[in-house]
């Protein structure tokens, strides 16, 4: 009945159809061997971490710092492919609520459930 009377599209309205949709494209994945990646560090004196010890717990920190260590700029990891020049589209749609109303007076309503969330996603091109 929503969509004979055209109201599925219009923002606001009782029952609204939306959905959303990002694209990623050229997706590379690969791996390679953690010590590979990582910067050397020097060895801390006694049981005290130092700064750049303390850094080092964190991967993610340690990945990103990579870039202002000049260091050992010969070391080349060596990554192996494993899904190469690939796109990925993600679709959502948050679910379709009605609110009916029951009784005027007392502003009693219920809500009725046209449709359920969804999320699809879907490989764009060839593996």
């Amino acid at each position: 009945r929503a969509l004979n009377l055209g109201i599925l599209r219009d923002p606001g309205s009782e029952i609204e159809d939306r959905q959303y949709q990002i694209d990623l494209q050229s997706i590379n994945i690969g791996t390679a061997q953690w010590d590979q990646l990582k910067p050397e560090r020097g060895s801390g004196a006694g049981g005290v971490l130092t700064e750049s010890e303390r850094n080092s717990q964190n991967p993610a920190l340690e990945w990103n710092m990579a870039s202002s260590i000049q260091r050992h700029q010969e070391r080349r990891a060596i990554l192996t492919p494993i899904l190469t020049d690939f796109s990925v589209r993600i679709t959502g749609a948050p679910a379709i609520i009605f609110t009916k109303i029951i009784s005027p007076e007392n502003l009693h309503t219920e809500d009725i459930l046209v449709c359920g969330h969804s999320l699809e996603v879907n490989i764009t091109t060839n593996l």
